[in-house]
Order: C-alpha cells, then structure tokens, then sequence
C-alpha cells in the first residue's frame, strides 16, 4: 500500500560452489620402470551446486606423461554414477626408476579447483631384478671396499718383499760378503751406512801395509856378510 517499505535478505557467500578435491589415488600401487602399466585414477569431487564439468588428471615423470579425462558417469571404470568419485585409466610407461607424480583439478566454468597431488615410487625395472639400481644407490660403498683391498693387498706384498730381503742379507752376511752394519734396500740391494764405508778404504790400507811391515823386520840374504861366515 501507498507509504508501505518492504525488506528483502539475501545472504551471498563467495565461493561456496568452487569444486574442491580430495582422496586422490591410484591402482596397482607398485609401477615398475620400462614396463607399460594400466593405472587406475579416483578422486573425490565436493561440488554443492553440482556444476563442475571437467575433472582431469596428470601422471609424468621427468616431465613426460599423460593427462587424463575423469568422469563421474559410470562408464569405463567408474563403478557408480553421479556418487562423487571421479575416475579414469591410462596405460603409462615410466622411463627408468625414480618417481613420479600424479595431480588432479577440477573445473567449474571460469573457476578451477587447487590441484591436489601425490608422488608415485617407480621401481626398477623387472629384467635387472632391480639388482643395477641397487648397485648405482651403492656405488660409493663398492668403490671404498675395492680401495681397501687393493690397499691391504700391497701391504701383504710390500711386508712379504722385505722378508724375504731380510732373509737374503742374513745369508750374505754369513758369507762375509757385507759389513756389518749393512742393511736391505727396496732395489734388492745392500745399503752400507756412511760410517762403514769410510772405514773400509782403512782397512783396505791396513792390509796393504801389514805385509811390508812384516817384511821390515825380517833378514834378507843381502844383508849378510858371507865373506866372515
């Protein structure tokens, strides 16, 4: 009526209908590498008004993969309809082991959910037992073990050498063909130290002289006087 005022409320909240994801998982568990695999893909979609059109997925390592198509439908291997458990499948082939990662997001017109993701474990691959990538994770361990050895292995030639030179110069020595201070050098050699070898122009002296003084002390026969014998 004529002076009347009417209200009308209405409360808005922003966002309310953006999707969101959730639960985002994948089947078989274990991938191998170099080896083509059926992957499995669910996420769970919270969508209240219901608008959200387009849910996809991602897996790729090193930066190669697939995207995937998700859907809510119940064809392929999406079991139930419209249940909010978005699913898809691929066959995928990781390029060597490591890992890898899988994303998901939804869209809603304009508005495109937060991506959700989850890192995938590759395993080596089945041919090699896994046995090449456990030796590459270990590597620096094999190599410290072989140093060892070869380190303990010269000591045991280096100790057994100088035995046996030991037991060489012990048997020279017996011959008196080595002084006695003399020892055994790396060359197989006798080292005769700085003392002995200054004595032994001495000795070879002495015994020079040791004659001619013997010989002064005797009586030639040109010394005597046979005219009075």
């Amino acid at each position: 009526s004529l002076g009347s005022i009417s209200i009308d409320m209405v409360n808005i909240t922003a966002g309310s209908s953006s999707p969101m994801l959730s639960s985002l998982s994948h089947n078989p568990q274990i991938i191998r590498a170099d080896e083509a695999t059926d992957i499995i893909i669910t996420v769970v979609l919270d969508d209240p008004d219901r608008t959200t059109g387009q849910v996809q997925a991602r897996i790729a390592k090193d930066g190669i993969g697939s995207t995937i198509q998700l859907n809510d439908n119940g064809s392929g291997v999406d079991e139930v309809a419209d249940d909010g458990i978005w699913s898809g499948s691929v066959l995928w082939t990781p390029n060597g082991g490591g890992y890898a990662r899988l994303e998901a997001w939804a869209t809603d017109g304009d508005t495109v959910s937060p991506t959700i993701a989850v890192t995938i474990n590759v395993e080596g691959a089945v041919d090699s037992g896994g046995i090449l990538e456990e030796l590459r994770g270990d590597i620096t361990t094999v190599i410290g073990g072989v140093i060892i050895v070869v380190i303990l292995l010269g000591g045991l030639i280096m100790f057994n050498r100088r035995r046996s030179l030991a037991r060489d110069l012990e048997l020279i020595e017996s011959w008196g063909g080595a002084p006695a201070g003399a020892k055994a050098g790396w060359d197989a050699t006798t080292e005769v130290s700085a003392a002995d070898a200054a004595m032994s122009p001495m000795n070879m002296d002495a015994a020079d002289n040791a004659p001619m003084e013997e010989d002064d002390g005797k009586i030639r026969g040109g010394d005597l006087d046979w005219d009075n014998v």
